[in-house]
């Protein structure tokens, strides 16, 4: 039986902790569901769109925030599992309750973002006790980030460009830790078939990194140079041993057609310098870009601030993938690494966000 006072009420969740049948997946709705991303907001401080908190379902965004509350846990039925999926089931339903009902008695701390119920308002802060009286959700990804009181307003473009910052470095984590389950699963395979979500993983350094499908010992080393290109981008610092600063970028000169150079701020972003210059954000990047392909551009331009280029080309080229041919090449492409990460870690492993605007 449940014991947490924000969950024990729900005969969904309660049929949740006792039964398989009962499980809850992508697709779902109602009160239950929203309680969930309540519970994983309070806990974890985890990102849910607000498309999704309104209409109380469990789509893309609460599915992802449940993989992440649940690796964070290594939640895994080893009965027939191997790494955790997005499914609340019985163990995943039963840490939430006695995390929840830790914070309801004062065991445990948390932070997040808070709808007042019958509101639009939102607080986000630090809540040192649990109020079940209120329903969680953030509007981040899409929305500003506003006080209880105040009315929901546009993003700011400083917003916008720290949400694609956050985002990056989030899928960068995810994207580094889905390589070291392969590398850990090809060193231990001993010539078994890998398993569905390892040989996933495979597919993706396959194509954007040039190894031997056939022979995954032999893409180890890539691999593992690659995952340390992911980390140092991770990790990557200023002099003052600051985040790199985004900023809205000028006019920046361009080839057309004929091939002069032409002025214009129509771009996405682009990276002067190394890190204390850090990137600039073009017209593109607030107009059309949505928030994947925000995510994934601050990703490709901090390859750059590695000096990472293009394949080999210049940084300030084009990317032509058909001219990539090689692990050495890929492991020179800020578009390669970039991608490789959106595959990783974007629902139905979508790349190439930036040519479906908005998105």
């Amino acid at each position: 039986m449940l014991q947490s006072a924000f969950f024990k009420s729900d005969s969904k969740l309660e049929a949740c902790l006792i039964r398989d049948s009962a499980h809850i997946t992508e697709g779902a709705a109602g009160d239950h569901v929203s309680r969930i991303q309540a519970a994983l907001v309070r806990l974890d401080g985890l990102l849910i769109e607000a498309s999704e908190v309104r209409a109380k379902l469990y789509g893309p965004s609460t599915a992802a925030a449940v993989l992440r509350f649940k690796r964070k846990r290594n939640i895994v039925n080893r009965s027939y599992q191997t790494q955790a999926d997005n499914i609340v089931g019985k163990m995943t339903i039963g840490q939430l309750d006695r995390e929840l009902f830790q914070l309801e008695h004062g065991r445990l701390g948390a932070v997040g973002c808070v709808i007042v119920q019958r509101t639009d308002y939102l607080r986000c802060n630090s809540i040192p006790s649990f109020d079940p009286n209120l329903q969680v959700g953030v509007l981040l990804s899409a929305l500003a980030v506003t006080v209880a009181g105040a009315a929901t307003a546009a993003p700011t473009e400083g917003q916008i460009m720290q949400k694609a910052f956050d985002d990056s470095r989030q899928s960068l984590r995810q994207a580094i830790k889905r390589l070291d389950d392969l590398i850990a699963a090809v060193n231990n395979a001993k010539g078994k078939p890998l398993d569905a979500p390892t040989l996933l993983t495979l597919l993706a350094v396959v194509k954007w990194l040039n190894v031997d499908s056939k022979n995954p010992s032999s893409a180890i080393t890539t691999v593992q140079s690659a995952r340390l290109l992911l980390n140092n981008n991770l990790n990557l610092k200023t002099s003052t041993n600051t985040d790199p600063p985004l900023k809205r970028g000028g006019a920046v000169g361009v080839l057309d057609s004929q091939g002069n150079v032409v002025h214009t701020t129509k771009y996405h972003a682009h990276t002067p310098g190394g890190p204390d210059t850090g990137m600039e954000c073009g017209d593109d990047f607030f107009d059309v870009d949505g928030p994947r392909c925000r995510r994934d551009v601050v990703t490709h331009e901090f390859f750059h601030m590695l000096g990472i280029h293009h394949g080999g080309g210049a940084t300030n080229g084009p990317t032509i993938r058909a001219n990539i041919k090689t692990s050495v090449q890929a492991l020179d492409s800020a578009d390669n690494l970039a991608q490789l990460v959106a595959q990783l870690t974007t629902m139905g492993g979508r790349t190439d966000a930036c040519t479906r605007k908005h998105e």
